[in-house]
């Protein structure tokens, strides 16, 4: 069968929006969960903290544990709920299976010996003050003659 131009370039537009309105969906789809994807990637702690806490489920400061898709959905469920929120700091180990709990909650921060590669932890609030030391004070200026102490002389 032989098909004119015109009718074949109808055709072919009509296919090419058939195929984009059942493209469509799909494409928003895959464009969000590359978004979420990105922001997990490039998401930054409000609070982290400069060591990873240990997450020993048979400690006293361990409160539970879940599974979240990145470190931000971690750190929002500790931080949601205060002040009736017993969560303080929390642990996020990335890469876990989605059955596997990837996010630990604490009391306390108790600094990991050896962390799991990736793994970041975090405060519920940088603002607690029940869990950070406010400013010391001014810091005073070095005088050499006050402070100077001599020279150190080592003796074998």
């Amino acid at each position: 069968a032989v098909v004119s131009t015109q009718s074949k370039q109808w055709y072919q537009r009509r296919v090419h929006g058939e195929c984009v309105k059942i493209l469509q969906p799909k494409m928003i789809k895959l464009a969000v969960l590359g978004l979420l994807n990105l922001s997990g990637a490039l998401s930054k702690l409000a609070c982290q903290t400069p060591v990873v806490c240990d997450p020993s489920l048979e400690s006293d400061i361990y409160l539970g544990s879940s599974h979240f898709a990145d470190e931000t959905a971690c750190e929002t469920s500790c931080s949601i709920g205060h002040p009736s929120n017993p969560c303080k700091f929390f642990t996020f180990v990335p890469n876990a299976q989605d059955q596997v709990p990837n996010c630990y909650k604490m009391t306390q921060c108790n600094e990991m010996s050896d962390p799991i590669t990736g793994s970041k932890s975090g405060a519920w609030s940088c603002d607690d003050d029940s869990i950070f030391c406010g400013a010391i004070g001014d810091i005073p200026e070095f005088d050499y003659k006050e402070d100077h102490r001599g020279p150190v002389i080592i003796m074998s």
